[in-house]
């Protein structure tokens, strides 16, 4: 399986977004390994990344009228060679089955008109408030096809497929990023909760949480507020802030319409951000229209996320298109209907890659 991987392997232009499948297994197994800790969602456990599979192909197949625990996971295929080199998901309703802990960063207001002293004290309240929202994350792209569209097409895929089945998804989403870490590649925050809290490694409360086994969290987690103050100042600084390489992610998020809500991750402080999907910039910019394929040239620099508009064999791409208002159609090449498997006639959706 590695093998896939080799430094002399070569990126391709021709990829395509699809549900993942059983046989994803150990190519999956390998992402996760290569995201190493801190990728909550996809801890690398082959049992039960194969449980997420297996859920996300039920989820794929069920009918729904409410989101509920299903969980949506694709996979970014190179079809020159057939490797995966990347992932994303959406959680339908993040908290549905087990509660979403954070930190929620609140002001403490102490007045004394007898002293005449006045206080504000930042404070970290632990709080379950996230129990119905949708969640974008496990979105991983190989480094040798980083530097390109490809982080966009994955983020984008998941915001056209929420809007094209509106009844899986709740009207507003979260996004959760990683915290930041010292030199050393350890959390400040992290050390601070280990040692008065938890008293175990990151890595197994990493793996707990990303399995759903979170009963820890309640046992052992600060049943007071916190004052921000008492904190090392590492730990302080760290709140709200994001890993060095989830700097990128954290951008493209806010360029969508993201924002922090003041809402923090409870071991590492990374932020959660927030969106009305609608307000999305990817939303917004979409529409859906009948193809029409041409033989235009394939090789053109590609200018939209495109996806169709199926459940199960959903797909998504990125290429060049000409829309045409006028006439209600979407000019497509065969190559990007062929990877979208449509033919002229069939709706396809599509938004912008800028």
């Amino acid at each position: 399986m590695n093998k896939q991987y080799n430094a002399g392997w070569q990126f391709n232009n021709m990829v395509v977004i699809r549900p993942i499948i059983d046989t994803d297994i150990d190519a999956l197994l390998f992402i996760a390994q290569q995201a190493g800790s801190g990728f909550t969602s996809l801890p690398a456990d082959a049992d039960y990344l194969a449980s997420k599979i297996a859920l996300a192909q039920q989820s794929m197949g069920s009918r729904v009228k409410q989101p509920d625990n299903e969980h949506y996971l694709f996979v970014l295929e190179d079809q020159h060679s057939q490797r995966l080199i990347g992932t994303c998901g959406i959680k339908a309703c993040a908290g549905a089955s087990s509660p979403l802990y954070h930190f929620k960063q609140c002001t403490d207001v102490q007045i004394s008109q007898q002293l005449q002293v006045s206080r504000q004290h930042p404070v970290l309240h632990l709080s379950t408030d996230y129990s119905a929202y949708s969640e974008v994350g496990s979105l991983y792209l190989h480094p040798q096809a980083r530097q390109r569209f490809l982080g966009r097409l994955l983020a984008q895929c998941r915001y056209l497929f929420m809007q094209q089945h509106p009844e899986r998804f709740t009207s507003n989403v979260i996004a959760q990023l990683r915290g930041c870490c010292d030199e050393q590649d350890q959390s400040p925050f992290w050390q601070w909760m280990q040692q008065h809290f938890y008293h175990c490694d990151f890595a197994t409360v990493d793996t707990l949480t990303g399995k759903g086994e979170k009963q820890f969290i309640a046992e052992l987690a600060p049943r007071h507020p916190v004052y921000v103050h008492t904190l090392p100042d590492a730990a302080q600084a760290a709140i709200g802030q994001v890993h060095k390489h989830t700097i990128p992610a954290r951008k493209m998020l806010e360029r969508e319409g993201f924002v922090f809500n003041h809402y923090i991750d409870l071991f590492d402080a990374g932020p959660s951000l927030i969106a009305p999907l609608q307000a999305l910039k990817s939303v917004r910019n979409s529409a859906q229209l009948p193809c029409k394929i041409v033989n235009n040239n394939a090789s053109s620099p590609a200018t939209h996320t495109l996806t169709n508009t199926a459940l199960a064999a959903f797909r998504a791409t990125m290429g060049h298109a000409r829309v045409d208002i006028n006439n209600g159609q979407v000019y497509i090449c065969e190559q990007v209907a062929r990877l979208l498997q449509l033919n002229s006639g069939d709706p396809i959706r599509f938004s912008p890659l800028s």
